[in-house]
């Protein structure tokens, strides 16, 4: 019986069965792959207010604001996220207080950038971003500046970002010893 009404739906659309069901397979496969990134932000969203010791509803606008970069940015939300989580607590220690979304989002866009020109992935960069910011007690309204320092320096040393990053929170810190 599904055949025949895959048949039917076929001729109605003026198409072949086969190209339906190739066209439904694909539009199955689509949903599924929603389902799936929706599940994963959920659980990004979760990691970030337990990170941050934040409420779901301020993570959900951080991450919200994460979605919102889509076509505008080469990493997508998910990965912004990932890389956000494991900063969080770091960056809000620095700031003395939760980010806001539209902060979050700029430290992110700052990271994204630094990563795509340095040619390090986001993880990295964040991490790096974000250790820099909290060894010279860095706002989260001077993570671009800082982004674009790191990476000035980084090319003129010829290190790279992660290395320049780790040189200046240990330098930073040897200096708070005297």
């Amino acid at each position: 019986k599904s055949g025949g009404l895959m048949e039917g739906l076929a001729a109605n659309a003026g198409v072949s069965k086969g190209a339906f069901e190739a066209a439904a397979g694909g539009v199955l496969a689509v949903g599924a792959a929603a389902i799936d990134v929706g599940a994963k932000m959920q659980t990004l969203t979760a990691n970030i207010a337990s990170a941050g010791q934040i409420s779901v509803s301020q993570a959900h606008a951080i991450t919200g604001a994460f979605e919102g970069t889509a076509f505008s940015t080469i990493y997508s939300a998910t990965n912004m996220a990932k890389a956000y989580a494991s900063v969080v607590s770091q960056i809000d220690t620095t700031q003395g207080h939760a980010l806001s979304a539209a902060q979050a989002l700029g430290v992110m866009s700052a990271a994204g950038d630094l990563a795509e020109a340095s040619g390090t992935d986001l993880a990295a960069s964040t991490s790096t971003l974000a250790s820099v910011m909290q060894a010279f007690q860095i706002p989260a309204k001077g993570a671009a500046a800082t982004a674009s320092d790191l990476f000035v320096a980084a090319e003129k040393t010829g290190q790279g970002v992660t290395q320049l990053g780790g040189a200046l929170q240990k330098t930073r810190t040897r200096l708070g010893d005297m």
